[in-house]
Order: C-alpha cells, then structure tokens, then sequence
C-alpha cells in the first residue's frame, strides 16, 4: 500500500501529532508528550487533516495516514464497499411482502 499524497506539507508540530495518533495516543496523551494542552493537541489534528486527502473524521485520517493509508482507504472506499457487500448478503426478514403473493392482513375481530 503506498501512502497517499499531501499537496500541502505538514507543519512538524502536525507531524508529530499525526505519528503519535498513529500509534494510538489520545489527543490528551499527544498533548502531554509535546507538552501543549489537549485542546492544542486537537487543533493540529484537525489542521493536518485538512492537508490528508479524504472524507474519514479528522482523528481517523491523521491514524490511517500515520499508519500509511492509501488514497482509498481515507476516502472510506474500502469500508462503504464491504459495508454494502455485507447489507447485501444479509438476509431479508420481515417489512416487506415477499414476490409473487398478496399480502393482506386478516380481520382479527373485536
């Protein structure tokens, strides 16, 4: 898989904080690592994901792309398709009257 690429470089800070998501920190244990605060930790995730290309929450762009995702995988391509791989091999049950036959409903009486 080779890693997609940036059209804008990232700041180091951002490249700091994009290698430590990427090894499963959280934004306040990145924060605690570079000695900024949580919220600041947060921010230079969400300006670096504006610079990785793709449609993934900004926290899960910056891991996949740590973790060298393709262009694929950060637009969701790879998830969206299994996902409805799945959906479609899931069987049907109920809602929805099956071919060929009339569905009515019986008078129960009161």
């Amino acid at each position: 898989m080779v890693r997609a690429e940036l059209l804008t470089p990232l700041s180091v800070t951002q490249q700091l904080v994009v290698e430590l998501l990427g090894l499963n920190l959280t934004h306040g244990e990145v924060g605690q690592e570079l000695g900024i605060s949580e919220d600041m930790a947060r921010e230079h995730c969400k300006r670096a994901a504006k610079k990785i290309p793709g449609d993934l929450p900004a926290q899960v762009k910056c891991m996949m792309w740590a973790r060298g995702a393709n262009l694929d995988v950060l637009k969701g391509l790879t998830h969206r398709y299994e996902f409805q791989r799945a959906a479609l091999q899931r069987p049907r049950t109920g809602g929805r009257p099956s071919q060929g036959g009339d569905v009515s409903l019986a008078n129960t009486g009161s």
